[in-house]
């Protein structure tokens, strides 16, 4: 029997840490050909050079690099048209049953474009959130558009894409792969985490990633890093660990921003990437998580972790009672951070679930494509 190609896109450490799981159970399958595509932020020195993640759990790889630059807007359409042109060569001759994509990166647009043009299936993972502050939320809803099948992580998700008109029985709601089996339990000790990655552990730890508001017409994420800057000031007994912001326009700007910072104070650290293995181990021992990712709505809930949501990068997301959301300022902060102290927020914390959590998550999403490739899904 001849085996399927599947062609797995990862555009980021974000998203990686998703699709990761979904990728080594169907790269097992001996019926199945995984090829992976990596590019955008993975092939980047700057933003922490993920590739080397992605080669130690597959083998089939694609490497597709694109410019760092997005020191503008007009950066980032140069890079798309750079984007066509190289992966269009990429797999020109390349037969591919089935492309797997998940999210709403600029990258995995241009992506999902390309193999719309060219007739090739696509499966969407995480489409039909919502997020009012970013580009992202744009892209996300043109790539449903443009896939055939659906996975949502949420069923607020799956009626936003059934009222834009996507056929329902394309669209499964199958929750969150990456949370699928949460633990509190950790693999790594906070020693070895240290020595690793050059940090230290206090008493409290606060993880913070702050990505640009593209969608804004003022981007308001060098503000809210001056105002993180005034509490490190004063907290001087917690350790604040910045990852770096991601691909997008201003993207540099903040990275420089966190930089100028960590250099100011000794108890700040500035880890450009955790990767994969190791960013949801250096989660469990954090005492809150600040800042506009996603991360923060999605998965930290997960861990028993409070996030302080800043802005309205994520607006539209549902989310657990674990997430504050606060509009950045310092008086914002400062009221969180002393709100997740409180006997209230703990309690109230501890009995909350997370809304993207769904049971054998994985194993549905495995199913899905062997019925998709065997055309009993057509």
């Amino acid at each position: 029997m001849k085996k399927k190609n599947i062609f797995l896109i990862t555009s980021s450490r974000a998203d990686f840490s998703i699709l990761k799981k979904l990728g080594i159970k169907l790269a097992s399958k001996k019926n199945l050909n995984l090829n992976v595509l990596a590019t955008g932020s993975h092939v980047s020195k700057e933003y922490g050079y993920t590739i080397n993640d992605v080669k130690k759990n597959f083998k089939r790889i694609i490497k597709l690099k694109v410019s760092t630059n997005n020191k503008n807007k007009k950066d980032i359409l140069s890079n798309s048209s750079n984007l066509i042109n190289k992966f269009t060569k990429k797999i020109d001759r390349k037969k591919i049953d089935l492309a797997i994509i998940l999210g709403d990166r600029y990258e995995i647009f241009i992506i999902a474009y390309i193999f719309k043009i060219l007739k090739i299936k696509i499966l969407h993972i995480s489409g039909g959130d919502t997020t009012v502050g970013s580009y992202d939320d744009n892209f996300r809803s043109c790539i449903s558009q443009l896939s055939n099948y659906h996975i949502v992580t949420n069923f607020i998700a799956y009626k936003k894409l059934v009222k834009s008109g996507i056929n329902k029985d394309y669209i499964f709601n199958f929750g969150l792969l990456s949370i699928e089996n949460p633990t509190k339990m950790s693999i790594y000790s906070k020693e070895f985490l240290s020595k690793l990655f050059n940090f230290e552990f206090k008493k409290k730890n606060y993880l913070i990633t702050i990505h640009s508001e593209t969608a804004n017409l003022k981007d308001r994420a060098i503000n809210y890093l001056n105002n993180i800057e005034k509490i490190i000031s004063i907290k001087k007994d917690i350790s604040f660990i910045f990852t770096s912001s991601n691909f997008d326009y201003g993207g540099n700007i903040i990275n420089n921003k966190i930089k100028k910072i960590v250099k100011k104070y000794p108890n700040t650290y500035y880890i450009k990437s955790f990767g994969s293995d190791y960013y949801f181990e250096v989660l469990k021992y954090m005492s809150c998580v600040i800042g506009n990712s996603s991360s923060g709505i999605l998965e930290a809930p997960s861990f028993g972790i409070p996030t302080i949501n800043l802005g309205n990068r994520q607006d539209g997301r549902i989310s657990s009672q674990s997430v504050i959301n606060v509009d950045g300022s310092l008086k914002s902060l400062k009221d969180a951070l002393k709100k997740i102290e409180t006997n209230i927020f703990i309690k109230k914390m501890k009995k909350s679930k997370n809304p993207y959590f769904k049971k054998n998550s994985l194993k549905k999403h495995v199913n899905l494509v062997e019925k998709i490739l065997s055309s009993k899904l057509v």
